[in-house]
């Protein structure tokens, strides 16, 4: 039989990683629900690569400090 103070410890410590996982204050880089949404960000050289194409595909401006057009509505390319 269980040592009932090891099914409480376990039962708490579930408790929190779930919770954790929720808030995305810890990652499980396996899930693909749990993983960090920034690890897979193009950066340097390969984003400066990109970076032209996937701003006029998406509608964006180049310096979005700069601009005075307004920002391009997602809902019907979201459905």
């Amino acid at each position: 039989m269980a040592d009932p103070g090891l099914l409480i410890t376990m039962h708490r410590t579930q408790s929190r990683c779930s919770r954790h996982l929720k808030n995305r204050e810890i990652y499980a880089e396996a899930s693909t629900r749990y993983r960090n949404p920034q690890a897979r960000l193009l950066d340097g050289a390969v984003w400066a690569a990109v970076k032209t194409d996937v701003l006029t595909t998406s509608g964006l401006p180049k310096s979005p400090m700069c601009s005075s057009s307004p920002v391009p509505s997602w809902g019907s390319a979201v459905r």
